[in-house]
Parts: structure tokens; sequence; C-alpha cells
């Protein structure tokens, strides 16, 4: 209930603001009602929020509404962070590299969700993505050392990656890669749920499912392995509300 209370204050207080600046203060009291309401026994969980409450807070740092949101929350905000970034030197590659991912969903697939079938010739026109030779209608774009790919469909665009080859034993973890979607989400699933897959060399795969709820009804489909890391791609998978809303 008090956490609530906290959600109404904040949009009473600042609701004010442009319709950006009230989305973001809706998100950002959802986010710590999820980190308040959370057992401090789930760690990982804890570690998601925290990550998607940094990343929302970067968007509008050094603004005036950064400040009014940490106002009621700098204490535990800043403890909490504190030390989920002391091994920010050793994770930065694996925060480099899921923000990349997470670019390509929102500049490309979210981008133009309303016109998917435009979305392949302007792949083909842009230089920086080239096609993949054994995938219908995908295209790749470099990233250091790592290949991410895009696959534009009529109902739904898929961004994907491999998270472990010969020069990284995993590229980011479930934790970062789930707060950066939920910090583009109104909402998501309570946890992940475990399925199996199958891999590229057909060997069967663990994998962890979790879905999330933008505030314009797309929906985002997470899929993570959990083996066979060097033989299943980890996708996100954006699917419209047209398609949301038929699926139900």
């Amino acid at each position: 209930m008090g956490r609530m209370f906290l959600l109404i204050l904040i949009i009473s207080l600042y609701g004010c603001g442009s319709s950006k600046d009230e989305q973001a203060q809706i998100k950002f009291a959802s986010l710590m009602q999820s980190y308040h309401e959370s057992s401090a026994a789930n760690k990982e969980k804890l570690d998601s929020l925290m990550l998607a409450i940094d990343r929302l807070l970067k968007e509008y740092e050094n603004t005036k509404l950064a400040q009014e949101l940490l106002r009621g929350e700098p204490i535990i905000l800043g403890k909490s962070l504190g030390e989920i970034k002391q091994n920010q030197s050793e994770e930065q590659k694996a925060f480099d590299y899921s923000e990349f991912f997470l670019s390509l969903v929102k500049e490309q697939c979210l981008q133009h969700i309303s016109a998917l079938d435009t979305l392949k010739s302007r792949l083909e026109k842009n230089e920086s993505f080239r096609p993949v030779s054994d995938v219908e209608g995908s295209f790749e774009i470099h990233y250091r050392d790592v290949s991410f790919a895009i696959t534009p469909e009529v109902d739904l665009c898929t961004v994907d990656v491999m998270l472990k080859n010969e020069y990284h034993d995993i590229l980011f973890s479930k934790n970062h890669i789930d707060g950066l979607l939920m910090s583009l989400s109104a909402s998501s699933a309570a946890s992940f749920m475990q399925d199996e897959d199958m891999g590229s060399n057909g060997n069967e795969v663990k994998v962890l499912r979790k879905s999330y709820k933008m505030t314009d009804g797309i929906n985002l489909k997470l899929v993570y392995p959990v083996t066979g890391l060097d033989e299943f791609y980890m996708y996100v998978d954006i699917i419209p509300l047209r398609v949301s809303t038929k699926k139900m």
C-alpha cells in the first residue's frame, strides 16, 4: 500500500510536465515499487531492477526531473547502485554489448514497428548491414568482434546474437538484458519461465523465456539460453499491437 501511495504521489506532484516526463515518472515509481516489494533473497531480480532504474535515470542525467525522482530514494538507490557498480570495470563490455543489442531493438525494430514491410528495404540500403547468407531476410551488423542480426517479418521483428564465441565465454547475462528490457516496458512477467528448444546443431537446449509489454501495447519476448550458448541464438521478438491482440 505504501509503495502504491508513492506511485500516486509522484504522478500527482510532477504530472504537469511533458508526456515523456510523465511516462518516466510513472516508470520510475513502478520500478521502485517492484524493488521495494521484492524479496531481499532474490538478488538476481533486485539487480535487474536496479539496472533498469539506473538506465532510466541516465536518460535524464543532470536534469531537474532526475533530481525530483531521486529525492525520495537517494539512500537506497545510492547504496544499491554502488554495490552493483563495484564490478562495473569488469562488466563494462557486457553493458556495451547489451546496450548495442538494445539499440537495434529500439532504432530498427521499434522505430519502424508500424511499417515492418519497409524495414527490409531500409536495411538493404544501409551500408552497416549485410544479408546473412544462410538465413533469408536476415541482416547482420558487426559491433567490435560480434555479429548481431535483425530479421524483419510481416508480423514481428527479431534481434538475435550468439552469446558465446571464440572471444567471449558470455557476452552479457540475463540480468543485463532483463534490466534493459524492463526499462523499455510498462510491465513484465513476474519471472522467467523454463523451456526447451533446439540448437543449431540439433541438440536440445534449455532456455528461459520472459515477456514484456510496452505502454503502446507492443510486446517484447525474450528467449535466453541456459545451455548451448555457442549453438543457440539469444533473441528478442518485437511484436506489434495488432499482432499481439490477435494472439490473445
